[in-house]
């Protein structure tokens, strides 16, 4: 995967959404440079 930067995120929380399904709830300086899309 060259030429993708790498993003690093912290873990803010998480909710069990379901028994197989989990929200991951993301924060932390990774999103000064990241670029959705």
């Amino acid at each position: 995967m060259a030429g993708r930067p790498l993003h690093t995120f912290q873990v803010v929380r998480t909710e069990q959404l379901a028994p197989h399904m989990v929200r991951v709830i993301l924060g932390g300086n990774g999103f000064d440079t990241f670029v959705p899309g």
